[in-house]
């Protein structure tokens, strides 16, 4: 059981370093979105563009500039400090999924 344990937690940061590496901070952000729907993990009132941020490995003023141009998209829409998903496919052609 042990190994099991240690086996996944081996896979999910190496698919961790793999999103870190290798897709844009629009693409992260997209997928970041797209994950909220399945598991509300970082998601609420509490969550914050630090706490978004700091999750992805970039900075809050980063996250601010991305989530304002996947406005301007069409995307999303930003309501205070709730982020609505307005069209997906367009969200999932930023996220490369």
């Amino acid at each position: 059981a042990l190994i099991g344990v240690l086996t996944q937690r081996v896979r999910m940061l190496v698919q961790r370093i793999e999103e870190l590496t290798l897709y844009s901070v629009p693409a992260r952000l997209a997928r970041f979105l797209i994950a909220q729907g399945n598991d509300p993990s970082l998601s609420g009132s509490g969550i914050t563009r630090a706490a978004i941020a700091a999750h992805l490995a970039t900075t809050p003023e980063t996250i601010s500039r991305v989530l304002r141009s996947m406005e301007e998209s069409g995307a999303i829409r930003v309501d205070r400090h709730r982020i609505v998903i307005v069209d997906e496919s367009i969200l999932r052609d930023i996220a490369m999924l």
